[in-house]
């Protein structure tokens, strides 16, 4: 997987979610491995102590 050039679009929100933002497109930019679970989550990781793990939740 290859992440590249991450783009953010600008926008006026509270500043909660723009640091929420800013810690996400960080944290994408430093992954060094990928996982899926037992779930089937995918799960990114930046060092042993950051990870996010994305799921595709119910589907309706």
């Amino acid at each position: 997987m290859d992440i590249r050039e991450l783009s953010q679009i600008e926008m006026a929100c509270a500043p909660a979610l723009m640091m929420q933002e800013e810690q996400l497109l960080g944290m994408m930019a430093n992954v060094r491995r990928f996982s899926l679970n037992e779930k089937g989550d995918l799960v990114l990781s930046s060092s042993p102590y950051s990870r996010l793990r994305l799921s595709a939740g119910e589907r309706r």
